[in-house]
């Protein structure tokens, strides 16, 4: 399946089922809405958060179960299952965090290696040490090479794992198994199925269209009070059914 392709099924899917797409586009909604009432300190604050959270790991089980859809060819939006959804949102949840946890230690690593994190420190205690301090030059540099320099590695590791989380999600979509999806041999190996060049084509064709689909929500959401409200409804539940079965399409094209 060529990449345009499966971003025009993408696209298209949640007019597949306009009802499941209005039951997560309501998921989104009253996550938007309990988030207004998070302002206050009170009891009723706590109980809203404990109340989003549960939202939250639920759209993440959504989104794996449309995945899983994809995978298995079906071009209907799964049905709501609160267990399934919430199992499979704390499964996500737990991939996620360690896929982010190996590129964090690495720009540490480098951070501390390159003289970025001393050369910090120190220019904070110089700053601080006087009324109007003046810092060497060549501290300054030092700082600046190693931002770069951590920058640059930071950017391309978090790029590298966040494509390798993607299968990692395919993985588990399914096999239902975190210790599967975090085997790195297997989650190469399914990329090289793919395509190199087409798996990175398709992660930034599908990035480009997120990016469109996000400016429309601010442009929304821009409007007073209801935009916001019609972004999360609308927009927030498109984006997660059409990038998550974008997800699933590109994932099936290693088992091909």
């Amino acid at each position: 399946m060529d990449i345009t392709d499966i971003i025009k099924e993408s696209i298209t899917f949640p007019f597949n089922d306009y009802k499941g797409w209005l039951i997560i586009g309501l998921l989104s909604l009253i996550n938007a809405i309990i988030s207004i009432g998070l302002s206050s300190n009170s009891i009723f604050a706590v109980i809203l958060s404990i109340i989003s959270l549960i939202i939250e790991i639920m759209l993440y089980g959504i989104a794996l179960d449309v995945i899983r859809g994809a995978i298995n060819k079906s071009t209907e939006i799964p049905q709501i299952d609160f267990s399934k959804n919430i199992v499979d949102g704390i499964k996500t949840l737990i991939l996620l965090i360690i896929y982010m946890i190996i590129p964090t230690i690495i720009t540490l690593i480098v951070a501390f290696a390159s003289g970025f994190l001393n050369t910090l420190y120190e220019l904070v205690m110089e700053y601080g040490s006087a009324t109007a301090p003046t810092v060497p030059e060549a501290l300054v540099s030092d700082f600046a090479i190693g931002m770069i320099i951590t920058c640059i590695v930071a950017f391309i590791v978090f790029v590298i794992f966040g494509l390798f989380t993607l299968i990692g999600e395919g993985i588990l979509a399914e096999t239902g198994s975190i210790k599967a999806a975090l085997n790195i041999n297997d989650v190469i190996n399914k990329i090289s199925n793919i395509g190199w060049l087409k798996y990175i084509g398709f992660a930034i064709l599908i990035g480009l269209v997120t990016s469109i689909i996000a400016i429309i929500g601010g442009i929304l959401a821009r409007i007073p009070t209801i935009g916001s409200l019609i972004a999360a409804l609308i927009i927030n539940s498109y984006v997660l059914l059409v990038t998550n079965h974008a997800y699933g399409l590109i994932y099936r094209e290693s088992k091909e």
